[in-house]
């Protein structure tokens, strides 16, 4: 049974999207805005059926766990969103979202476009604001392969997928360009969003 999550008068948190296409840069805005405003922002861990990559930390960037039981958590209709990507489950638990926005923080929800879509099922649309990343195909590039982790097939998959994704920007309240080289530029204009938005930005 799908409902609205709609903000009550003790309720004071709101959801924060970060999309785009992959290797836009999502994944390291998202966690700099968690390592500034740790008291605004709820640290969304997403579970994941991939293998780690080196330097992730199960807990701390994804919460590692087997095809089973993600399945398991499906069928229990656990997730708030999920998606199977290059033949591997993402998702986000519902209960620590909604718990976090009851206590007064702002989940920071960093997903593809077909997580935010369902995202937008349960989540009034004052209650969420979204931004997607944008970034051309050759500095797209260039990141991905700044990561070291990637082979040709999925790097060739991934920037297949490119247009689909950059053809839903018009469904995100903002949208930022985020060139090669240019990350603290694009993070200062994240900012100004969260405190457009929320209000209480350092």
């Amino acid at each position: 049974m799908e409902f609205l999550f709609v903000m009550g008068e003790n309720r004071k948190g709101k959801f924060f999207v970060i999309s785009g296409s992959s290797g836009a840069g999502k994944t390291v805005l998202g966690k700099r805005l968690l390592e500034e405003e740790v008291e605004m922002f709820y640290n969304s861990i997403s579970d994941t059926t991939r293998k780690p990559r080196p330097g992730e930390i199960d807990g701390e960037d994804y919460n590692f766990v087997r095809v089973q039981e993600f399945k398991s958590r499906i069928d229990k209709g656990e997730y708030l969103e999920w998606d199977e990507v290059h033949g591997n489950y993402y998702g986000t638990l519902k209960i620590p979202l909604f718990d976090a926005i009851n206590k007064g923080k702002c989940p920071l929800l960093v997903i593809d476009v077909q997580g935010y879509r369902q995202v937008r099922k349960y989540v009034s649309d004052d209650e969420l604001c979204s931004v997607f990343i944008l970034s051309n195909e050759a500095d797209i590039v260039k990141m991905i392969n700044d990561r070291g982790d990637m082979g040709k097939e999925t790097l060739k998959k991934r920037l297949q997928k490119i247009p689909e994704e950059i053809a839903a920007v018009g469904e995100f309240k903002y949208h930022l360009r985020n060139d090669y080289g240019k990350l603290d530029l694009t993070y200062s204009v994240l900012k100004g969003i969260v405190e457009a938005e929320i209000g209480f930005v350092k």
